[in-house]
């Protein structure tokens, strides 16, 4: 996406697959600046003198991304889909397609947010062949696995030695 696009909100609520338009422009103001220009040419800052509702129908929305607006979406969506993955696991190579990114410039996101990387191979889908790949995952992820492991093992054991008293009362 440009650093600046201008589009009203109907248009944009039809790009996005017809989400209502006062939520789309919830979740924009968070990553850009939005401003408002009427058919006249004239311009108001988002929550300014005139707010989106009195707009004229005809108005257009402007949205201006900056760097760091453009580097807090970029964490969102890392941290979104290393949380909403499988066992809380995402693969770097998926990351690095839907941000068009290489791995080495999402390295310093993954470090940003805490995330711990673990190394893996993946099958090339072109090539066919191995190649390098690493599972990104938060830090609180693996210790909850831990814990569960633990349970896990716990249960199993507190089962096995309920065999054992249960084999030895039966002799």
């Amino acid at each position: 996406m440009p650093p600046q696009f201008t589009y009203s909100t109907n248009d944009l609520s039809e790009r996005f697959k017809n989400i209502p338009e006062d939520i789309l422009l919830t979740i924009l103001q968070k990553f850009c600046r939005v401003s408002l220009s009427d058919h006249l040419g004239q311009q108001f800052v988002r929550g300014g003198s005139k707010a989106a509702g009195e707009a004229d129908p005809n108005a257009s929305f402007k949205f201006l991304k900056s760097k760091e607006n453009t580097q807090l979406l970029t964490l969102t969506i890392i941290g979104v889909v290393v949380h909403l993955s499988t066992q809380g696991k995402s693969k770097g190579y998926f990351l690095e397609r839907i941000l068009k990114k290489s791995l080495a410039d999402l390295r310093s996101f993954f470090k940003e947010l805490g995330l711990l990387e673990e190394q893996t191979k993946r099958r090339d889908r072109e090539s066919g062949q191995d190649v390098d790949d690493v599972f990104v995952y938060f830090g609180y992820m693996a210790s909850q696995a831990r814990k569960k492991a633990k349970a896990a093992e716990a249960k199993s054991e507190g089962a096995a030695a309920e065999q054992e008293v249960e084999a030895a009362e039966d002799e």
